[in-house]
């Protein structure tokens, strides 16, 4: 008996070890782990491991801190309560369903009894797939059109966050085992850390490693041949690489003309300043997790300044989850480290661990790192891991355990979870047909998809997108009933928008363009200047259907005043900075300004003015020369 056990034991221990890999590796792969389906899948994989750990680890030896377990399950109350009475509380609810999940995986690994040899095998693992990854960047690096190293994750920074958690551990893993095989790898991590170009990923890795040198001094010193052979050969790369590109990451361009800031740090300062201002407004609970994109535009300055994120954890947890919340997260992380300086500063391993941890922190005070579900999830298992062995927490009898009705009520929420993500799972599948068929033109097959989508997944945005395709349908309908009954229904879904996700500017938006069609000019122009009061800035395209809806009244004279004095003139070639540092990419809003060049044609002609109307239809056409409207006008100008 005592060796089926054991096999069921050990059985149990293999998936738990297969689906911490799972959980490392696989995001990655898949941009970053915001992959909408890889997110889901590893998400419930996440419960099962909840599920098997509930078993697994509730017997024997409890080694996770009191503290630390109470503030992890005060923290998530907090933002429970947060979400709740979240300006959305889809988005808020599904997000903290993802940080539940991040905390249970760390609740399983820092309960399971886990030898260290295990632990060193999954980090070993880990190290493989970073070196892959880094492989990949480089290979994306001399290949494709990006001038720093992205790899998988389509952006530099968030990378470089994730070799973070790689770079320390590799660095103990040479000075232990002292061979060629560290040493490559080092320096392919190295290289492809430096040519991310992240000044703030580097800062934080030379905090780290002057943390590592006090405790390891000796060690260092005694192995500072190899390390300074890896450091060698990975600048030698990183210029090998660096000069195969016309344009590299050295080259950071700063914004123009009267701008002047730099897309990486002043711009920041904007979104910090915004995030203390809606803190002092929503000081106790904030805005609810995941609604900074919503309410920053109520607080953004200017149109450059334009951001999903704050750019730091602490003010993104004081912003939108309030200030209960952010202590209780500070204190969880400081205990975490705290623990690991007190109990593990003279295990090399222990403090490589701590070293990721550590980095992680300090570059998500200026970066967006955890916004990549890989870096979220390596975070919080390395912190698992750092707690899993803990001499101060190792071997203490626990013979306490859960009230029957307490164990089937999680058990019962756990499996809930699982068929959550399997609804998910199945949301994401048919709202990526519905876009497939969009794009194909084929509106029904798209509305019939994009409802299928909302099957027990009231997700706004999919609705958005289902409303979006009604009002199309209905505004090209020939007859007056069918056009009646689309009409109807996507303002049905646009009230249910603005019920359920609040402060949205899109949603009056899509009210604005449903009442303008049926007719009603007085409530879509409310609703259009709604949506321009919620967002100033980052939809132009907003601008442009009120001036359309006041050249259609004649107020051609009101639109023109409108249009002219919205933005300024180097908005779009700041923007495009901003996406991506010398990239020719879009700025995102240059079709949108096209056409206000256009309405601003329109406008010139009914004032008889064709030698102005003939500049503004060029401008129109420099900026999309697709603007068929503007072309047409233009030649018959000619």
């Amino acid at each position: 008996m005592d060796k089926i056990f054991l096999k069921i034991r050990n059985f149990k221990e293999l998936i738990l070890i297969v689906i911490i890999l799972a959980a490392l590796i696989i995001p990655a792969f898949f941009s970053g782990g915001n992959n909408s389906q890889i997110k889901e899948i590893i998400q419930a994989l996440l419960v099962i491991a909840g599920l098997i750990g509930f078993f697994y680890s509730g017997c024997g030896h409890n080694r996770l801190n009191n503290k630390i377990f109470f503030l992890l399950a005060a923290w998530l109350l907090a933002l429970f309560l947060s979400s709740r009475l979240s300006l959305s509380i889809y988005q808020s609810m599904s997000y903290w369903l993802e940080l539940f999940c991040s905390g249970l995986i760390f609740y399983v690994i820092a309960t399971a009894k886990f030898p260290e040899q295990k632990v060193e095998l999954m980090v070993k693992i880990f190290l493989g797939s970073s070196v892959i990854l880094s492989f990949i960047g480089l290979y994306f690096y001399l290949t494709g059109n990006y001038v720093r190293l992205t790899s998988t994750f389509y952006w530099p920074n968030p990378f470089a966050g994730y070799l973070l958690f790689a770079l320390p551990l590799t660095l103990h893993f040479l000075l232990k085992e002292k061979n060629i095989v560290w040493l490559l790898a080092l320096v392919v991590l190295l290289a492809a850390f430096i040519l991310t170009g992240s000044r703030g990923a580097l800062i934080s890795l030379v905090v780290v490693l002057a943390v590592y040198s006090i405790f390891f001094r000796k060690k260092i010193i005694e192995n500072r041949y190899w390390l300074m052979a890896a450091l060698l050969i990975s600048l030698g790369v990183v210029l090998i690489f660096s000069f195969a590109k016309p344009a590299n990451f050295l080259d950071r361009s700063k914004l123009s003309e009267t701008s002047a800031l730099d897309a990486s740090s002043s711009i920041k300062l904007d979104y910090w300043q915004a995030s203390l201002k809606i803190f002092k407004d929503n000081f106790l609970l904030g805005t609810g997790p995941a609604t900074f994109q919503t309410v920053y535009p109520l607080y953004q300055d200017n149109p450059v300044s334009s951001g999903k994120y704050p750019h730091n954890w602490l003010l993104e947890f004081l912003a939108e989850d309030g200030i209960i919340a952010a202590a209780l997260f500070t204190v969880f992380i400081f205990f975490v480290l705290f623990n690991a300086i007190k109990n593990d500063r003279n295990n090399s391993f222990k403090m490589a661990l701590f070293g990721g941890i550590l980095g992680s922190t300090i570059h998500n005070l200026v970066d967006i790192d955890w916004h990549f579900r890989a870096n979220f999830i390596v975070f919080w298992i390395f912190a698992g891991f750092l707690i899993n062995s803990s001499k101060n927490n190792s071997e203490i009898k626990s013979e306490e355990r859960a009230s029957g009705v307490v164990r089937i009520f999680f058990i019962i929420f756990l499996l809930a979870l699982l068929l959550r993500s399997a609804v998910v799972v199945r949301s994401n599948y048919y709202y990526g047909k519905g876009q497939a068929a969009q794009s194909q033109n084929d509106f029904k097959a798209a509305a019939s998809d994009y409802q299928k989508s909302l099957f027990l997944n009231p997700n706004p945005d999919y609705s958005r997108k289902y409303g979006i395709i009604l009002f199309t349908m209905g505004a090209n309908a020939e007859n007056v009933q069918v056009k009646k009954s689309y009409l109807e229904q996507a303002e049905a879904v646009s009230k249910k928008l603005n019920k359920f996700d609040r402060n949205n500017s899109l949603n009056y938006e899509l009210a604005g363009k449903i009442f303008s069609v049926e007719g009603k000019l007085t409530e879509a122009e409310a609703n259009f200047k709604q949506a321009i009061r919620l967002d100033r800035f980052n939809y132009p395209r907003f601008y442009g259907e009120l001036a359309a809806l006041l050249i259609g009244s004649g107020r051609s004279e009101e639109a023109k005043s409108l249009l002219l004095s919205t933005f300024p003139a180097n908005v779009i070639e700041n923007r495009k900075i901003i996406i991506m540092n010398n990239q020719k990419f879009t700025s995102g809003i240059a079709n949108d300004i096209s056409y206000w060049y256009y309405l601003l044609g329109l406008i010139s002609l009914k004032e008889n003015n064709a030698k102005e109307a003939r500049q503004y239809f060029s401008l129109a056409l420099n900026l999309n020369p697709e603007n068929k409207q503007a072309k047409d006008l233009l030649n018959s100008l000619k």
